[in-house]
C-alpha cells in the first residue's frame, strides 16, 4: 500500500478528518512515518550491507546515524575468508581492552550500545569490517499535504517493507489513532482496557507472524540427531545398552 492508501484507510475505520492541511491528517503521517521504523526494528524485515574501516590502535568508533540496529559483524582473517565477530555486552568487553591484551590483526569481540561500537582486542592493522544492518528509511513527509501520497513503504528508500507486511504498518497507525482518538479500549470481562489496546494486540500478534515467516524463508535445517535406536521411538537413549536375545 501507498502512503495514501495507509492514511485513507485509517481515516475511515477512526474517522479521521483527511482533508489537507488539517491537524489529523498530520498526525496520520506522523504515525505511519512511526509505524515503518517501528515495524523495521522488531523484525529487521529489510536488511543491507555495510563497511567500516577500522584503524590500527583504535577500538572505538560510531555508528552511522542512517543505522537503525546491526545483525551481523565480520572480519577478514588472515586468509582473507570472513568470520564473524562475537557480540558481547559493554561490561564484557574491557577485560579484552586491557593493556596486557596484545592488538592483533584479527580482532574477535564487539560490543555496541547506543551508537558506540568498541571492537576487542585492539587492531594491530587497518582493516575493513562489514555489517549486515537495518537502514533508517527516508522521511515520506509530514507536512499535512498529498503531494507525496503515491510513495511506498515497500520502496528500499522508504523501508523496503513487502508490500504482504503493510498491515502490520496499518494496524500500527489504527493503534496510535485509537489512543488519539479514545478507541479500541473498554471493559471486558471485570478488566479494562486502554483506548487503542484492541489494535495493538492485533499489531504485536502480526510483528511475531513476521518474524515466524522470515525464519521460514531461510529453509529448513537438519533435525538435531537422536542417540538410541531409530526403529523403536521407545528405545533406552543409552548406545551401551542392547536389546535381549528371546
Amino acid at each position: 500500500m501507498t502512503k495514501g492508501e495507509l492514511i485513507f484507510e485509517v481515516s475511515r475505520e477512526l474517522g479521521l478528518d483527511d482533508t489537507e492541511n488539517s491537524e489529523e491528517l498530520i498526525l496520520m503521517q506522523r504515525w505511519l512515518k512511526r509505524g515503518v521504523v517501528d515495524v523495521l526494528l522488531r523484525t529487521h524485515c529489510y536488511v543491507d550491507i555495510g563497511v567500516m574501516a577500522l584503524q590500527a590502535g583504535v577500538t572505538d568508533y560510531r555508528t552511522d546515524a542512517s543505522i537503525l540496529a546491526v545483525d551481523n559483524i565480520t572480519l577478514p582473517d588472515t586468509t582473507g575468508q570472513p568470520y564473524q565477530l562475537t557480540v558481547v555486552p559493554m561490561t564484557e568487553i574491557l577485560p579484552y581492552l586491557s593493556p596486557g591484551v596484545a592488538a592483533t590483526a584479527t580482532p574477535t569481540y564487539v560490543a555496541i550500545e547506543g551508537t558506540l561500537m568498541r571492537i576487542a582486542p585492539v587492531p594491530s592493522t587497518a582493516i575493513s569490517l562489514t555489517y549486515i544492518y537495518v537502514p533508517h528509511p527516508s522521511d515520506m513527509g509530514t507536512d499535512g499535504t498529498k503531494a507525496l501520497d503515491n510513495l511506498d513503504p515497500s520502496t528500499p528508500a522508504y523501508g523496503g517493507i513487502p508490500t504482504a507486511w503493510h498491515d502490520a504498518i496499518l494496524m500500527f497507525m489504527l493503534w496510535k489513532g485509537a489512543e488519539y482518538d479514545d478507541k479500541g479500549g473498554g471493559f471486558y470481562r471485570g478488566h479494562a482496557y486502554a483506548p487503542g489496546f484492541a489494535y495493538a494486540q492485533t499489531y504485536q500478534d502480526m510483528i511475531k507472524d513476521i518474524k515466524r515467516q522470515q525464519r521460514r524463508k531461510a529453509g529448513r535445517g537438519l533435525h538435531r540427531g537422536r542417540v538410541g535406536y531409530p526403529d523403536r521411538r521407545s528405545a533406552n537413549p543409552r548406545n551401551d545398552v542392547y536389546p535381549r536375545n528371546s
